[in-house]
Order: structure tokens, then C-alpha cells, then sequence
């Protein structure tokens, strides 16, 4: 049996699968589906108007993550698009992850850190 607080708010739209729980002040809003024995804690903010959101089993969102927001692409014109959360994903406190441009895929088992820096082009 799924707990949800009864100060998180969700929008019609949302799917919640078994033994999932929401914690307080959480907003999952639009086409977000969250897969058996996922963990969302207190303020995060999950989904969109735009875009699907699907989340896979066992996940954990920790506090002030924002997962799920609109494409942060400067290419991105509306287009339908989504992201997908594999399973045993975890979110640290504050992560950000957006819906992907019609390129974009998911993947099982990460770890994202509160600060997440990456380097897109090295050379040695």
C-alpha cells in the first residue's frame, strides 16, 4: 500500500504504483508514472506540464530534488518527449534532471550526487 502526505499535491495525471511513498510538500505534477517501492521525500518537485515522466522501481528522490522539469535545450521546440528512470536510482538532496530532448534515454542503477559537474569535451 502506497503513503502519500496529505500535504503533497499531485495532479490527476499521475500514476503511483505499490508501496510507494511521497513525503511532505511534494508537487508531482503531469504525465508522471512512479514505479513499486519508490521513495520520494519532502519538496521535491517531480514532473511537468510538458513531457512524460516514467520512474522505475525502487527509487529514491531525497529532499529539494527536481526531477522531471522541461528540457533545458536551447533545440527543443515542444517536440513530445519524456524521460525514464530505470530501477535502484538514487537523487541526492537538490539534483536536478530534466526531460530529454527526443534523444535522450534511461538507465539503472545511479548514484546523482547533491552537485553533479561533468566534463563535455577534454583534451589531454
Amino acid at each position: 500500500m502506497s503513503k502519500i502526505h496529505p500535504t503533497a499535491i499531485l495532479s490527476p495525471d499521475v500514476e503511483v504504483g505499490p508501496d510507494v511513498e511521497i513525503g511532505p510538500y511534494c508537487l508531482i505534477q503531469g504525465k508522471v508514472k512512479i514505479g513499486r517501492g519508490t521513495l520520494i521525500e519532502g519538496h521535491a518537485i517531480v514532473g511537468c506540464r510538458s513531457g512524460v515522466l516514467i520512474i522505475g522501481e525502487e527509487n529514491h528522490i531525497c529532499p529539494g530534488a527536481a526531477i522531471g522539469g522541461p528540457p533545458q535545450d536551447i533545440s527543443y521546440k515542444g517536440e513530445p518527449t519524456q524521460l525514464i528512470i530505470g530501477n535502484h536510482n538514487v537523487f541526492r538532496e537538490f539534483s536536478t534532471v530534466n526531460i530529454a530532448t527526443p534523444k535522450g534515454i534511461g538507465k539503472n542503477h545511479n548514484w546523482k550526487p547533491r552537485l553533479l559537474y561533468g566534463l563535455h569535451s577534454r583534451r589531454t
